[in-house]
């Protein structure tokens, strides 16, 4: 038991060192494709934030220019001393000033018709309602007048100059009335804009302080801007924000903020504006990027620039590239995976190989001590042997007998010199083939051979209580064997069948002529070969009998190796065993036989 447990342990451990390689292979492709993984993404977040920078870049730039141009429209509106921008020569400074006041009366205009439909179309508004739309419109205040002149909704006292524009307006005299601006710029102390009802039932007048005119003309500037510049393909939307986040004026559809929100940006802006580097704040979002700036010129209100860009594009090359990477991943696996099967082939030749070298390294350990054991009883059974030898022949010659006795008598001792020389002869080919391995073929009927060995084992077998029986298929012909050697592998073989089947059994030897080989089949009902034995049962030190030496099955191996064929064991415990031969037998012209002994009968011992 401590044997096999050794050898299971060994083979155990030559398991495991055969597949260390194959373990390193793998965990070194893993680890490379994931290296490799890594990188790759690495160099993908880079290409992904060098495309985002180039798209804040181009957002950046657009808001500034976008700002340039609406800074360059408040200048033409509000009188400054500071320097513009620069003049854009598309926009000429007498016709632009003209054209973007008219914008601003339209844009005022515009809300003094939009209030008054809301009075119309509603109750009437309260004090503290008509405050809170002033607040909101950046208006100083909202008046309403009858059809005579009268204040219908306002604050009071109403100054002079006013009540005589609302009665101009509500007599029908005019349409609209404006005091905006001093020369080709806004006032600076402010002014109104009064239009006439459309049913003729009085007036609406606009107040607007210094701040709040400023804050219009910005507005009126913000929207000429955004409807004079020049896109980039990639821009979804634009938008102006006031202070609170309310919109100024937007191109698409933007969303506002919060106050907290927006004078948190604001502050944030300030201070990276304050470092001299580009002052804005990115947002990825769904398939866009949107960036948020200020505007840092000092005499216009505080805003930010609102930008949404398309990001379809970055995103095209960014899945490009991350397709690269996973087909470059999957290339590194399958070629880890194609050097990991090519070492598995090589390391499985080599262990073919090495099996090979073991089992030649076997046969030399089995042929270097049958050589010892053979010589050590080459002594010991010669001198028996030529003791009977002579003794025979001197009964043969002291007691000849007469008659039928005398015939008798003659058979007996011829048998007995006849087995003895054939003893004698075993000897020496027994030592022969563990020394050198060679044989004395010649062309013989394997048909002659199975009934010599029939014939010699008969009577052990009916001691036994072995039923024999032969069979035999395909052509018979004669093969190129040693029969002596022959005979001796298959009574060596039969007889460890003997003792497999101590209560007797049935034996059962085929014979079959293949093509190219001889196949003889040898079947028992024993009691079988534990697994675990069937490696070792050719070693000749190996034996299960309490009396054996071990010396059968590892001669019959080597009469049949000798012969360049393979001898190869079936068998489980408690159901028999079959020894089955492969001998070839090439065929060569003008050879056959037929042989004249038929031993296709069965024998009961």
């Amino acid at each position: 038991m401590s044997g096999m447990g050794s050898q299971l342990t060994e083979w155990a451990q030559k398991r495991a060192a055969s597949r260390f390689p194959l373990l390193i292979v793998a965990v070194v492709s893993g680890l490379l494709a994931f290296l490799f993984f890594i990188m790759a993404t690495m160099d993908l977040r880079r290409i992904e934030n060098v495309l985002v920078g180039m798209l804040e870049k181009q957002g950046f730039y657009q808001a500034e220019h976008l700002g340039e141009y609406a800074v360059y429209g408040y200048r033409q509106l509000v009188q400054t001393d500071r320097e513009p921008f620069g003049t854009d020569p598309a926009l000429p400074l007498e016709e632009g000033a003209l054209s973007i006041q008219e914008q601003l009366v339209t844009e005022l205009v515009d809300a003094a018709r939009d209030i008054e439909l809301m009075e119309r179309t509603g109750a009437g508004f309260s004090a503290e309602a008509l405050h809170h739309l002033a607040r909101n419109r950046r208006l100083a205040g909202i008046l309403f007048f009858d059809s005579s002149g009268g204040l219908m909704y306002g604050r009071e006292p109403v100054p002079d100059r006013l009540m005589q524009s609302a009665q101009t307006l509500s007599a029908g005299d005019a349409g609209v009335l404006l005091r905006l601006f001093r020369g080709p710029f806004v006032r600076e102390n402010g002014g109104y804009v009064g239009i006439r009802r459309p049913d003729g039932s009085g007036a609406v007048l606009l107040l607007l302080e210094g701040a709040d005119l400023r804050f219009w003309a910005w507005k009126t500037a913000v929207a000429r801007a955004m409807e004079e510049v020049q896109w980039h393909r990639d821009m979804e939307f634009a938008a102006f924000y006031d202070e609170q986040g309310r919109v100024i004026s937007q191109a698409g559809r933007g969303q506002a903020f919060q106050p907290e929100t927006a004078e948190a940006l604001h502050a944030r802006l300030d201070l990276v504006q304050g470092d001299g580097s580009m002052a804005f704040y990115s947002e990825r979002k769904t398939g866009r990027l949107e960036l948020t700036m200020p505007l840092g010129v000092a005499e216009t209100p505080r805003s930010l620039v609102r930008l949404a860009l398309s990001m379809s594009e970055t995103e095209v090359i960014i899945g490009e590239s991350r397709r690269h990477i996973v087909v470059s991943t999957l290339l590194m696996v399958m070629i880890g995976l194609s050097a990991m099967a090519m070492l598995y082939f090589m390391q499985n030749r080599h262990l073919k190989n090495v099996r090979g070298m073991s089992e030649q390294l076997n046969k030399a350990r089995r042929l270097q001590s049958l050589g010892k054991l053979g010589a050590g009883m080459a002594h010991e059974i010669r001198n028996p042997l030529n003791a009977i030898s002579m003794a025979v022949q001197r009964l043969a010659g002291e007691y000849p007998g007469t008659g039928e006795k005398k015939a008798g008598y003659d058979r007996l001792t011829e048998v007995i010199a006849l087995e003895t020389d054939r003893l004698n002869r075993l000897v020496d080919d027994f030592l022969t083939l563990s020394t050198s391995g060679k044989l004395r073929p010649g062309w013989h009927s394997m048909a002659n051979v199975i009934s010599r060995v029939l014939f010699l084992l008969q009577p052990e077998a009916d001691i036994s209580a072995v039923r024999l029986q032969a069979k035999e298929s395909g052509t018979p012909r004669d093969v190129l064997i040693d029969p002596d050697r022959i005979e001796q592998a298959l009574i060596n073989i039969i007889r460890n069948a003997f003792d497999a089947m101590p209560d007797g059994g049935a034996l059962v030897m085929e014979v079959h002529y293949g093509n190219d080989f001889l196949t003889i089949r040898i079947a028992d009902s024993g009691k079988g070969i534990p697994q675990a034995d069937l490696d070792s049962i050719f070693d000749p030190s190996f034996t299960t009998r309490d009396k054996g030496v071990g010396l059968g099955l590892a001669i019959a191996h080597e009469i049949i190796s000798a012969h360049n064929g393979e001898i190869r064991v079936k068998s489980a415990e408690n159901h028999g065993a079959t020894f089955e031969i492969s001998i070839p037998v090439p065929r060569q012209a003008g050879r056959g036989h037929t042989p004249k002994e038929d031993y296709g009968h069965s024998r009961r011992g």
